[in-house]
């Protein structure tokens, strides 16, 4: 049976309507893929930040406690609690008569001896040219030789004497060993004061650290932390971290950390925070899905949604992740998102970065 041309023509109209209509479908689909609407906001304007701190004070390296290291009567006290003193500056000066006197009798004495040595070795060398003519017995110029050597001990003892008068001389006046606040003063004047005895207590304020007890649980991310700061009363100063100690306190089970400031600095004995964030972002517990049984975030990648695997995550728990701080989050319309789909951002919200 051969069909007319009418018929074949009238064949390929309907065709060419079928593969219209189909491609129009298909069309009309990607179109409503691409039509799928989110939000999707940067992940530093909704991760959140978590905050820690521990219990911190302020603390001198040196809290020296300064005793006389002589017998003597105080004389005078030039500083007082509170006072803030400089290197070597005089703090208290004791009556330094006896020892100005002894000091005086040690130079005479040196003086003796060194007239005396040159007394004997002079003897001595007369014994030794009459001794080589026999004009002078063995013994008679041993007995010389003896003198001499007697003479050099007695004046190197005479030196000594003098070294250790001017050493007690010295001794006289207390000077600070460093730049320092006088937080207890024992001494008054008039006093008789022992070798030993305490006269005033003073801290270093140039060797300031702050003393913080971390919790082991912390130790990692204040190691890595990029800022950590002292909070006193309202006001954030900086530090550095110097050290951190390798054991538990016994009776705490947290570890010492030792912090220097890096620009304002507390007073000594301040009680305040030491202050940090972690520095990894987290993502809100809420914008996490599950797909193919496992958890993570749609990101927005050009004009696709991905989905991005969190191992660490559980659920109702915030999560640490490694995203880029620009990475777009879908937060809105992620529901029935899948990996891969077309997707249109129509807005994103004001940042609200969260710390805890």
């Amino acid at each position: 049976m051969q069909r007319s041309p009418q018929g074949f023509l009238l064949f390929f109209s309907i065709l060419a309507s079928t593969l219209l209509t189909s491609n129009m479908a298909t069309a009309a689909d990607v179109d409503q893929q691409t039509a799928s609407k989110i939000h999707a906001e940067p992940l530093a304007d909704i991760a959140i930040v978590i905050k820690h701190e521990a219990v911190a004070a302020v603390k001198s390296l040196n809290a020296s406690q300064l005793a006389s290291e002589i017998a003597a009567i105080v004389k005078a006290v030039n500083v007082d609690v509170g006072d803030i003193v400089k290197k070597g500056e005089v703090l208290l000066s004791l009556d330094c008569r006896p020892y100005e006197i002894a000091m005086l009798r040690g130079k005479a004495n040196g003086d003796a001896a060194a007239a005396k040595l040159l007394l004997t070795e002079s003897q001595m060398n007369s014994a030794k040219k009459l001794a080589k003519k026999s004009f002078l017995p063995e013994d008679t110029l041993l007995q010389r030789q003896a003198q001499y050597q007697i003479s050099i001990a007695e004046k190197a003892a005479a030196e000594a004497q003098i070294q250790q008068a001017q050493l007690d001389v010295s001794r006289c006046q207390i000077v600070s060993p460093f730049e320092a606040v006088i937080v207890e003063r024992f001494a008054q004047e008039g006093e008789y004061i022992a070798p030993g005895m305490p006269v005033l207590k003073l801290m270093d304020t140039e060797s300031i650290q702050v003393i913080a007890r971390i919790a082991p649980k912390d130790i990692a991310s204040v190691k890595g932390a990029e800022s950590l700061n002292f909070n006193y009363r309202g006001k954030v100063m900086p530090l550095a971290l110097t050290r951190l100690s390798g054991f538990q306190a016994e009776k705490t089970g947290t570890y010492t950390a030792r912090l220097t400031f890096t620009g304002q600095m507390a007073d000594i004995g301040s009680q305040g925070r030491l202050q940090w964030v972690d520095d990894y972002l987290y993502l809100p517990a809420r914008l996490l899905v599950s797909r193919r049984g496992e958890l993570g975030v749609f990101v927005v990648k050009g004009q696709s949604a991905s989905f991005i695997k969190m191992p660490e995550a559980l659920e109702g728990r915030s999560v640490k992740t490694t995203l880029p701080a620009d990475t777009l989050i879908v937060t809105q319309g992620r529901s029935q998102l899948q990996d891969g789909d077309l997707v249109e951002v129509t807005s994103t919200t004001s940042p609200h970065t969260k710390t805890q």
